[in-house]
C-alpha cells in the first residue's frame, strides 16, 4: 500500500474543473463579476471568440453545479472567519511541496496535474479550502485500535508482508483520513441546511 497523502491528482471532478477554468478566465470568485467578458480567448478561421460568450456557455451548461461549488466554498471560509482559522500560504506552499515530492520526477507530477484539470494556483486553491477545512472538523475524527486492526485485516494482502506493528502509523493515518473525509461531509451538509440560501440564476436561460 502506498504512502496516502491527504492531497491526490487527480483532484478534479467535472464541475471543479470547469469551476477552475472559469476563475482561470475572468477571475471570478464569490462577489466578483468579469470586467473582460470582450478580451478574445480564441480566434477560428479568423473569427473571435470572446470571454463573456465563454462564459455564458459554462453557466448554461454547468451553473447550477458551479453555485453549488462556490455556495459550499463561501459557506465553508464564513465558518473559518467565525471560528478564527487562517491558513497561512506557509502551510499551502508546504503542502504542495509535499504533493510534488510524492511524485518520481516533476514531469509526473505535472502530467498528473494536467489531466487532472488543475493549474498550480487551482490546486493552491484547492489545499488551502482543504486545511481550512481540516481545522474545523478535525477535533471531531477520533482512531481506535479496534479500527486500526480492521483496517489491517482489510489491507493486509497490499502490505507486502508487514506485520501490524509496521504498518501501524499508515494504517492510523489511512484510517484517519477515510473518518475525516466522512466528518466532513456531514459537517458540511449540516452547515448547507443551516444557512439561509437564495438561489438567483435562472437555470433555464
Amino acid at each position: 500500500m502506498q504512502n496516502n497523502t491527504r492531497f491526490k491528482l487527480p483532484l478534479a471532478g467535472v464541475g471543479a474543473t470547469i469551476l477552475a477554468a472559469i476563475i482561470a478566465f475572468v477571475g471570478i470568485a464569490p462577489g466578483v463579476s468579469s470586467q473582460n467578458s470582450e478580451n478574445v480567448v480564441a480566434v477560428v478561421n479568423g473569427e473571435e471568440i470572446r470571454e463573456g460568450e465563454l462564459v455564458s456557455e459554462l453557466i448554461e451548461r454547468e451553473g447550477p453545479q458551479l453555485l453549488n461549488i462556490l455556495i459550499r466554498e463561501r459557506i465553508l471560509q464564513q465558518a473559518a472567519d467565525e471560528a478564527g482559522v487562517d491558513v497561512s500560504t506557509q502551510r499551502v506552499e508546504q503542502e504542495l511541496a509535499s504533493v510534488r515530492g510524492s511524485f518520481e520526477s516533476e514531469e509526473q507530477f505535472a502530467r498528473a496535474l494536467e489531466q487532472s484539470g488543475h493549474s498550480i494556483s487551482s490546486l493552491k486553491r484547492d489545499i488551502r479550502l482543504e486545511l481550512t477545512l481540516h481545522e474545523l472538523v478535525a477535533d471531531q475524527v477520533s482512531v481506535s485500535e479496534e479500527e486500526i486492526r480492521a483496517a489491517y485485516e482489510s489491507y493486509k494482502e497490499q502490505l507486502g508482508g508487514a506485520t501490524f506493528d509496521q504498518a501501524r502509523v499508515q494504517l492510523e493515518e489511512v484510517v484517519r483520513q477515510q473518518k475525516f473525509n466522512q466528518a466532513s461531509q456531514a459537517w458540511l451538509t449540516e452547515k448547507v441546511s443551516e444557512s439561509s440560501i437564495e438561489i438567483l440564476l435562472d437555470s433555464d436561460n
